[in-house]
């Protein structure tokens, strides 16, 4: 991710921030409203400060969601990423503990879209372990099989909005999806049910 500002001392660790943006427009409104509604609870609206480009992303922001009834799961959900190019897509990270490494990578995701568009069954390289420990380092841009086509179909005002999973997978995944197709490695992850959200799972090839 070379695009994420390091601090100066390598021992402090890079923390996500409250989003102190003013109130947005009703299109970024709606896209909250979306996540929220579905999991029946509010989020807390939280930024990545450490980014280069973050200014250009304007009113963008990661909604984490704590567990709840719909998954047992921590939900790192964008708010703004449909606003900033085309396809209008938000991006999602399931986690299974709370952790400021999720908003790192939902917000260098929404860049990375930014500067060049993220569809669904593209390969997303972060280029280093998602979390600590992990073989998985890059993303298969996936919708959201674990939380459902409802989940998946939201309004940013009168634009349709997709939201896409970010799906932790490794090298050798990455490298059977490009040879055999987004498909084929799709049919691996249902014959072999992964744990998705645990860094030290096993690859399925």
């Amino acid at each position: 991710m070379g695009d994420i500002e390091r601090a100066a001392d390598a021992d402090l660790p890079l923390e996500a921030a409250p989003y102190l943006g003013r109130d947005d427009d009703e299109d970024h409104a709606a896209i909250r409203q979306h996540l929220e509604a579905f999991f029946d609870r509010e989020g807390e609206e939280l930024t990545w400060p450490h980014g280069v480009g973050a200014h250009r992303m304007g009113a963008f922001r990661v909604l984490a969601v704590p567990p709840n009834e719909r998954t047992a799961l921590h939900t790192y959900a964008s708010i703004g990423a449909f606003a900033l190019r085309e396809p209008c897509v938000e991006l999602v990270l399931l986690t299974a503990e709370r952790s400021s490494r999720a908003v790192e990578i939902v917000a260098t995701a929404a860049a990375y879209h930014h500067a060049t568009g993220l569809r669904a069954g593209d390969r997303w390289v972060l280029g280093q372990p998602w979390l600590p420990g992990s073989a998985c380092d890059a993303f298969l841009v996936s919708p959201p099989h674990p939380l459902g086509p409802t989940f998946e179909r939201a309004r940013g005002g009168t634009r349709p909005v997709r939201m896409l999973w970010l799906l932790p997978i490794t090298p050798a995944e990455r490298r059977f999806a490009h040879e055999n197709g987004v498909a084929e490695l799709e049919l691996r992850f249902e014959d072999a049910p992964i744990e998705f959200w645990a860094p030290g799972r096993p690859s399925v090839v």
